[in-house]
């Protein structure tokens, strides 16, 4: 499409070769926070399955007269 980023306050000019690899440098930089976020969710979840624990909302119940309880 053309479009380029130009920061004044940064001195950001993706229309060059040092914007564009500073852009992309950013972007990875940005991807690899991404993808250890959730190496460390799913690792911090397997470790509370282990020991039993469950996530989410707690199991409906209702009582003798039909009313819902929260557990």
């Amino acid at each position: 499409m053309g479009v380029n980023f130009v920061s004044i306050s940064y001195s950001i000019d993706t229309s060059t070769a040092m914007g564009k690899f500073f852009f992309h440098t950013m972007e990875s930089i940005a991807e690899l926070e991404k993808d250890i976020i959730s190496e460390r969710t799913k690792s911090g979840l397997q470790v509370a399955r282990a020991i039993g624990r469950t996530g989410g909302r707690p199991a409906k119940r209702e009582d003798k007269e039909g009313t819902a309880i929260y557990m």
